[in-house]
């Protein structure tokens, strides 16, 4: 029978702020498939009231994601694009090249567990090419359910195994797929593509920047760089061009007025529809028209 087998050790981190008990695999190198998922070190952490703490991994020599869930207490999560506040069940990722700070209210201790996993393909593929990565707080419907994967995870990197890294790798997997199911069945909160698609289907229904963010559960800077990243233009302007799209349309199947068209898209201001169809499409909607006119007969 295979010896068991443990490579990971204690590590003890306290100051005036936490106090903090990880086991961290001693290898500089793992000994393990490259394109496999991969555990670096497991964690528990206590933030005492008033306290806080700065995970960096901005250092160019880290290739790890921290997967982070809180389990009791309250606080917030400071990264570079913004404050987002932490509870019972919230979860979150900080990855390679990022830093963060954690904060915890000062009446009451904020207490988490941590999952540190090697980069890869596989694991960008689990967190929807890093969509979950990104994603700065999700809030966890079911959060027994994961704090059971990450109590599974501490026992293997504290007892050892006769296939330690392959049973790590299972449960790594199981984590991360567990997250992402809970995430796409948040209510409230929609993917990227599925928010294209909505404006897509719904193009002269009200939009702010504000509810749109609201929708993806992220803030209006990280919304329009996802936008920007994905489709190569801001959120409001691919809206306008959706609108756009959905005024010629109706041009050309309908005998409607200019008017009434404009409100169909969701422009209350006639003249500034003509304008915008006009910078989108080169002419006007009344010259588009005639233009149609023109063809037909």
């Amino acid at each position: 029978m295979k010896k068991q087998q443990n490579t990971f050790r204690k590590q003890r981190n306290q100051s005036g702020d936490y106090d903090e008990l990880f086991y961290v695999d001693t290898r500089l190198t793992p000994q393990f498939q490259q394109n496999a998922l991969y555990i670096h070190a497991y964690g528990e952490s206590c933030l005492f009231p008033g306290g806080k703490t700065h995970m960096n991994l901005a250092n160019r020599h880290f290739t790890t994601y921290s997967l982070e869930m809180i389990v009791s207490g309250r606080g917030r999560l400071q990264r570079s694009d913004g404050e987002y506040p932490l509870s019972r069940g919230s979860f979150f990722i900080i990855q390679a090249s990022r830093s963060a700070h954690v904060y915890a209210e000062k009446d009451e201790a904020l207490r988490k567990l941590v999952v540190t996993i090697e980069r890869g393909s596989i694991v960008s593929l689990l967190c929807n090419h890093d969509y979950l990565v990104e994603n700065a707080v999700i809030q966890l419907h079911d959060p027994e359910r994961v704090m059971e994967i990450y109590h599974v995870i501490r026992e293997l990197c504290v007892n050892g195994h006769p296939y330690q890294q392959y049973e790590l790798s299972t449960q790594a997997y199981r984590l991360l797929t567990e997250i992402g199911r809970q995430h796409r069945i948040n209510p409230g909160r929609l993917s990227l593509w599925a928010l294209i698609s909505q404006i897509t289907a719904n193009p002269n229904a009200e939009y702010t920047l504000d509810t749109l963010a609201e929708r993806c559960g992220i803030n209006i800077r990280t919304l329009n760089q996802r936008f920007i990243d994905s489709i190569g233009m801001p959120p409001m302007r691919f809206v306008i061009r959706k609108r756009m799209e959905y005024a010629r349309d109706l041009l050309l199947s309908e005998s409607l007025p200019v008017s009434v068209i404009a409100e169909e898209c969701g422009y209350k201001n006639p003249a500034f529809f003509s304008r915008e169809f006009k910078r989108h499409f080169g002419v006007s909607p009344s010259r588009f028209l005639r233009s149609l006119e023109a063809v037909k007969q």
